[in-house]
């Protein structure tokens, strides 16, 4: 017990001191134009009729090869990346579903009230945040998305726009 005390301490120690940096670094890519292009757009969990889901939008008029994106719903947890080949184009949205089996596309997490929502770019072995959301709350059939496409502040939908223009 007391090792596990220690090495605990001693990572929490190094967690605060390096303001999180040694899991993921922030950074602006040249492959996004040097301009925060890819964002979260809008989530869903604790649905009664639906799976958990992540809706990602392309802001630019360039499409965007995914196969070296991932998401994860915390810091030490294991990435879920899309399948090589995943284009999102100009201007569209793309929607992950996250039911924790890994199916068909789905993510091998679920979305749970209190954790984050991170994308992540992999380049030579290096993580890099594009966007997060920390301590989501429930969305209880709604959802949480910017208010305008790609920017803004996140509000509560009391109907979901999943796959569509979160300002229609």
């Amino acid at each position: 017990m007391e090792f596990y005390l220690k090495k605990y301490s001693l990572l929490f120690f190094v967690f605060i001191i390096s303001g999180c940096s040694f899991f993921y670094e922030e950074k602006e890519f040249s492959f996004l134009q040097s301009q925060k292009v890819l964002f979260i757009n809008e989530y869903s969990n604790n649905n009664t009729d639906e799976d958990d889901w992540i809706e990602l939008y392309n802001s630019s008029e360039t499409a965007i090869d995914l196969s070296r994106i991932s998401l994860n719903d915390d810091l030490l947890g294991e990435k879920w990346t899309f399948p090589s080949g995943s284009i999102i184009p100009g201007k569209s949205f793309e929607v992950v579903i996250c039911d924790g089996k890994e199916e068909n596309g789905s993510t091998d997490f679920k979305l749970k009230m209190g954790e984050s929502i991170i994308l992540i770019y992999t380049d030579s072995g290096k993580d890099y945040v594009i966007d997060r959301i920390d301590d989501i709350p429930d969305t209880y059939n709604g959802s949480y998305g910017l208010e305008i496409d790609g920017g803004g502040i996140y509000k509560y939908f009391e109907e979901h726009t999943m796959g569509r223009s979160n300002e229609s």
